[in-house]
């Protein structure tokens, strides 16, 4: 099943057109007790230094399939069409990191 979504993704950032005047940034916060590190994908809108709100964002899939990927040029899109800053998550998957380890990572993210 992730091997579909994966594959169906990749096909649909393909073809389609890439997102202009956003720019994006991977980075990783700290893991919360003894987790591993996040890592999060952060879009800003192209020539904005100045502090700006911030939409945390994950991604769909009911914490066991996608990734970053699967909404970039959503996130990329919206982050364009609203002036905001978004941070998408790259939270561990189950069934292999069982719960609460997805929602560790969110809120990684979030401090």
């Amino acid at each position: 099943m992730r091997a579909m979504i994966d594959a169906m993704t990749a096909a649909i950032q393909a073809e389609a057109p890439p997102v202009e005047d956003v720019v994006c940034e991977d980075v990783y916060a700290a893991g919360i007790d003894g987790d591993p590190d996040a890592r999060c994908r952060v879009y800003r809108p192209e020539g904005t230094d100045a502090p700006l709100p911030a939409l945390l964002w994950m991604h769909g899939g009911g914490f066991v399939l996608g990734s970053i990927e699967f909404d970039d040029l959503m996130a990329a899109q919206f982050a364009k069409d609203t002036g905001t800053a978004i941070v998408s998550v790259e939270y561990r998957l189950a069934p292999e990191h069982p719960f609460p380890a997805a929602v560790n990572d969110c809120y990684a993210v979030l401090r």
